[in-house]
């Protein structure tokens, strides 16, 4: 398992630092990762379908509970085999759509990075795993869907994205670190067979947390606004994130964690509510789209809310019909986009009110999306009718609100029919317009992908046993109590008879509704209420405040940084030693002074007194090399000569710096009056008590508590870490990561000072 993560990143990594050296005429050979993928996925069907689970698992931080353990269960199966069969077909679709494309093996690296943390997301059984592979899709969809990264509505939509999906992965961290707080352990699989109760607001914060992370990933309302905008990405961009990958990561959440929450009313109460309103508000407004991205867009939102309102509603039915339509919608869903980027490839244009008649020039293209639009209305024989009737199923066995919901469900249905016909159906159909009669016919290569996932999409509609062995292992590891039978035909009940009123709803709603340019106008004027609209107002004003900070405590002046940061600490202090008022020095036994401990401290203050009230820079300089080379005596006197040779080494390199940049610099200059020289002295002096109160602190605090360790350390340091200097053990193994941060802290800013260095400006700047 990690090795079919980890060969995504690897190759993603090669063909973005070799896109120029390798030949575009590769790239037909690139389908051979996922296709490869998607066979090694597949060999795990026996096993699954029999029941077992697939469990690797590596060390890698053993200390902080983190491995990299990868499970496949039927959950992480069915989206394994999605996201690796479909993005198959989005290669072969990418290298006809993306044709005579410069930078099209740059958009390979993109695609196979994104592949790899998806595959990573669904399959990881570690927490903090899942959250790396979290991140990982928002930071590699932002890179396709800025892809076209001259355009500016391109760019903004990336920055969106990145930010809302950014901003829920936040949650998801706090969720990983607080569930690992109360379960003890990271382990996907060990919370959900635990039998550790939750207590008091324990439920509802994690719930908080992971429908946040979720929500904002599967863009449910108020979090949905951003999938609109990702339209703005290359057509197999939007086919593979919106139909097999990227927003359903926070369906996947949700599954995977809904054996834990069921129990809790406050999660069926949550999602019920904001997966009812998504569905039905994302259906209506794609009534008033007339772009046909934008119409899957807002289909794609109310399928997701679908979904959503379906984990709900809880129970076996409603679990499994929610699985069997993730599956369905992937189907459909995947060929109406790759049937609109052929569309607008062809003509230049996706509106519908422009388009007609396509099905003559088109005529393989019309069959492909008319199929796609019957799967999506849910017409017998296909894999939407077997989902659409298991969504009624659901919402008929809820025990109070049955008809409410249903009611719900069949409204929502309607409206995506209307969708679906609308995309599929309307631009090939009727009069062809004077402006497309020049559109060349098409080659049969440009639509076998989109007619494969059609062709799917029937097959498994019409011998649905295919599908059924693994639809019930997946609803049987996401809670559902007992198998639901997959069947074309119950019979004539109730059910049959709902869909057979929405699929005649829908119609009379496409031939009745006319979309024009009245009817978006009305609904422009509500856009302003819409969270788009909120959200950008918040961010405006976020970056008003952001300015009028920057222009107060970042002004430019390095005495100013100096101050906000010592004043911040001082308070932090302040209120750290104020909260436990005591002195420390009645604990502490002192010696004698020594002569050379007396020497020292007079040479110490001294050194410090001659560089603060000095009046030449290289006065001050020595002062500061006196004081460096004291403290490298202290060092020497206490029996730490490696440290005293490294200050030394790092004190006289620091001076000889110093001498060559302020050499340079203009004559010494007062620049601050007296009230300025004030105000910083008794900053110093109040932050340099605090810290001297901290130290004492920390002294006894640590022969109170830690005694133990300098024995520890002095037993464990060559047999653990192989190692006779302890002094450096610790840094390197014992307190390996705070080194670590420390040295990515350093390398962050030799990046930044590289990048001053570099900087060219212009005058005017």
């Amino acid at each position: 398992m990690i090795f079919a993560s980890l060969i995504s990143f690897f190759v993603a990594m090669i063909l973005g630092f070799f896109q120029w050296e390798l030949k575009r005429k590769w790239t037909a050979f690139y389908v051979l990762l996922p296709l490869g993928l998607f066979a090694f996925f597949a060999s795990y069907l026996p096993e699954v379908l029999q029941g077992e689970q697939v469990l690797q698992s590596f060390s890698w931080v053993p200390s902080f509970g983190v491995h990299l353990s990868f499970l496949v269960d039927g959950l992480s199966l069915l989206f394994l085999l999605l996201i690796t069969g479909i993005g198959a077909l989005v290669f072969v679709y990418t290298n006809i759509y993306m044709r005579g494309d410069p930078k099209i093996t740059r958009f390979y690296a993109y695609l196979t990075l994104f592949m790899g943390a998806m595959i990573g997301l669904v399959s990881s059984d570690n927490l903090i795993t899942l959250f790396i592979f979290w991140e990982l899709t928002s930071i590699s969809s932002f890179f396709l869907i800025g892809y076209k990264n001259n355009d500016k509505e391109s760019r903004r939509a990336a920055i969106i994205s990145i930010a809302v999906t950014g901003f829920g992965g936040l949650f998801l961290l706090a969720f990983s670190i607080y569930s690992g707080v109360i379960y003890g352990s990271y382990s996907i699989q060990e919370m959900l067979t635990s039998t550790s109760v939750l207590e008091g607001w324990q439920p509802l914060i994690l719930i908080g947390l992971v429908l946040v992370a979720a929500f904002t990933k599967s863009a449910q309302f108020p979090f949905h606004f951003w999938l609109p905008g990702a339209m703005k990405a290359p057509t197999p961009v939007s086919t593979y994130l919106h139909s097999a990958t990227m927003v359903k990561a926070g369906i996947y959440l949700l599954l995977r964690f809904n054996p834990l929450f069921s129990q809790y009313s406050d999660w069926h109460t949550i999602l019920l509510i904001f997966g009812g309103f998504t569905m039905l508000y994302a259906a209506v407004q794609t009534l008033f789209q007339s772009d046909m991205k934008s119409i899957l867009a807002y289909s794609t939102i109310s399928a997701l809310g679908i979904i959503v309102f379906l984990i709900g509603i809880g129970g076996s039915f409603a679990l499994s019909a929610a699985i069997a339509f993730i599956f369905a919608h992937a189907m459909y869903k995947a060929t109406l986009f790759m049937i609109t980027g052929i569309v607008d490839h062809q003509t230049g244009t996706r509106d519908i009110t422009k388009l007609g008649g396509l099905g003559k020039i088109m005529p393989s293209i019309r069959y492909i999306a008319l199929a796609a639009a019957l799967s999506n209305a849910g017409v017998p024989f296909f894999m939407g009718f077997l989902a659409k009737d298991m969504i009624y199923e659901g919402t008929l066995n809820h025990q109070s609100l049955a008809v409410v919901f249903t009611i719900l469900a069949i409204t929502t249905n309607v409206l995506l029919i209307y969708a679906g016909f609308a995309v599929g159906l309307k631009p090939f159909v009727g009069n062809l317009p004077e402006d497309l009669k020049q559109t060349t016919r098409l080659k049969s290569s440009v639509w076998w992908p989109p007619a494969i996932t059609a062709f799917l999409g029937l097959v498994f509609g019409a011998v649905p046993f295919l599908f059924a062995g693994l639809l019930a292992n997946a609803s049987l590891s996401v809670g559902a109590e007992a198998i639901v039978p997959l069947k074309i035909w119950h019979g004539f009940n109730l059910v049959f008879l709902l869909s057979l009123c929405t699929l005649a709803l829908g119609l009379i709603l496409y031939f009745v509704w006319k979309m024009n340019s009245t009817k978006s106008i009305f609904v422009e004027r509500f856009y302003r209420f819409a969270p788009k609209s909120i959200a950008s107002a918040l961010f405006t004003k976020f970056m008003i405040l952001a300015s009028r900070w920057t222009k107060l405590a970042q002004n430019g002046f390095l005495r100013n940084y100096v101050l906000v940061i010592v004043i911040a600490l001082t308070i932090a202090l302040s209120a750290h030693v104020f909260r436990r008022p005591s002195l420390y020095l009645s604990n502490i036994i002192f010696t004698p002074l020594s002569f050379n401990e007396l020497t020292l401290s007079i040479m110490l203050v001294g050194s410090t007194l001659f560089a603060v009230f000095s009046k030449s820079r290289l006065a001050a300089i020595a002062g500061l090399a006196v004081l460096g080379y004291a403290v490298c005596f202290v060092f020497v006197f206490y029996s730490a000569p490696d440290l005293a040779l490294t200050q030394f080494s790092i004190d006289t390199l620091t001076v000889i710096l110093f001498v060559l940049i302020l050499y340079n610099l203009p004559p010494y200059l007062r620049l601050s009056n007296n009230r300025v020289r004030y105000r910083d002295i008794g900053v110093a002096s109040v932050f340099g008590v605090l810290i001297t109160l901290v130290t004492l602190e920390a002294i006894v605090e640590s022969a109170q508590r830690n005694a133990h360790l300098a024995s520890y350390f002095n037993e464990n340091a060559k047999t653990l870490a192989k190692g006779k200097n302890i002094v450096n053990v610790i840094l390197v193994d014992f307190r390996g990561a705070d080194t670590l941060i420390e040295t990515v802290v350093l390398a962050i800013s030799a990046i930044g000072v590289f990048g001053l260095v570099k900087l060219r400006m212009k005058e005017k700047e």
